[in-house]
């Protein structure tokens, strides 16, 4: 978006959309040390010129930024970084790569105006802009699916090749044990979005790589008290899509919890400790509730095979709709419905040139 009529970004942000990081690497330094995301309070100061350009100056300690890397990474510099490496080093990270984390300070560093992304108007209000964030959230917690995409493929193709048993041996696959937490993964791949652990295993660095994007997106649960707050769930105020879908039984499950929670701040009031100690703590639960019916409703409309969509089913226990004996039978059912088409899928993922981890046969 901050792209357009700026020709002198153009060749940066092409070979980043195209993962060229042999050319080009890149990352935002938002946060601040004392800070965090509380915007409202960010030292870092950038002075404007009257004659065109920045001084981005760092005002105090407490203001110095937290998610820059260390250069330099594949013999590359990285853009909007300025840092020499050694000084304020942090230690370097484990598993997770390419981004090593310091702590970076700007003293008086002069700018062009070509620095600033989009445009200078003072006259915009910047809660305008915090849509931004949840945008933001999207987009690095899809790492998320490449990431189960990788474990659950190492995992299946190792439990095909492993075989245990007196002659003739049967793939370790064929037991329950190995089925449900994998098939369970795959399904998860299509619908929403560890098991080696020796440092050779890419798996184990993706998990670092979840770990950050975790840490990372410690906001998540701010966006959900700002989106479900008490005014919401008094008046039901807020915006969901609605829902698509009318013959299954999980059409309850999104507005019955929405009700209890409704029900609670009309009884208790929401100034309380009542209303602190109850209410709060789940909301980010009712907004994945809303979420996980909107992945269904998706997947059902993409024509995602139903043995793949079946809903989380702790809700239906609870209020009576399902009892574990049923849950058990239709777990069943689902495994044995996934297993004739599980190589199908898989192979489907598209990721077995990413394959690294030695377990596997073909990786030996």
């Amino acid at each position: 978006m901050y792209c357009f009529g700026r020709n002198d970004l153009r060749g940066i942000i092409d070979d980043m959309m195209a993962y060229k990081v042999y050319k080009a690497l890149g990352l935002f330094p938002f946060s601040e040390v004392g800070h965090g995301l509380d915007i409202a309070n960010l030292c870092t100061t950038a002075t404007l010129f009257p004659g065109g350009g920045f001084e981005l100056h760092t005002t105090c300690l407490v203001a110095a930024r937290y998610t820059c890397r260390r250069l330099p990474v594949l013999g590359k510099p990285a853009f909007g970084i300025i840092n020499d490496g050694k000084d304020i080093v942090l230690p370097g990270r484990n598993g997770s790569f390419p981004f090593n984390h310091t702590i970076t300070m700007f003293h008086r560093v002069q700018l062009p105006l070509s620095a600033l992304l989009g445009e200078l108007d003072n006259s915009v209000d910047i809660r305008l802009s915090l849509w931004h964030v949840g945008v933001g959230a999207i987009s690095l917690s899809a790492i998320a699916i490449t990431c189960l995409k990788v474990a659950s493929t190492n995992v299946y193709r190792y439990s095909l090749s492993c075989h245990v048993g007196v002659p003739p041996p049967i793939p370790i696959i064929s037991f329950r044990t190995q089925q449900i937490p994998i098939f369970t993964a795959v399904a998860q791949v299509y619908r929403d979005v560890i098991y080696f652990f020796y440092d050779a295993s890419i798996v184990l660095i993706q998990q670092s790589n979840m770990r950050g994007m975790s840490m990372a997106e410690g906001d998540v649960f701010v966006l959900c008290i700002q989106t479900l707050n008490s005014n919401s769930l008094l008046a039901k105020h807020m915006y969901t899509p609605p829902i698509r879908l009318t013959d299954r039984v999980s059409l309850s499950d999104e507005s019955a919890i929405f009700n209890k929670y409704t029900t609670m701040v009309k009884e208790h009031g929401y100034r309380g400790d009542h209303y602190h100690s109850f209410i709060p703590p789940q909301l980010q639960m009712i907004i994945e509730w809303i979420g996980h019916r909107m992945a269904y409703d998706a997947a059902v409309t993409q024509g995602i095979p139903q043995a793949l969509i079946e809903m989380d089913v702790g809700w239906y226990i609870e209020a009576g709709v399902l009892t574990q004996d049923q849950v058990a039978s239709m777990e069943d059912r689902a495994m044995k419905a996934t297993f004739p088409h599980m190589n199908q899928w898989v192979d489907s993922m598209g990721v077995s040139d990413y394959l690294k981890a030695p377990i596997l046969p073909e990786v030996k």
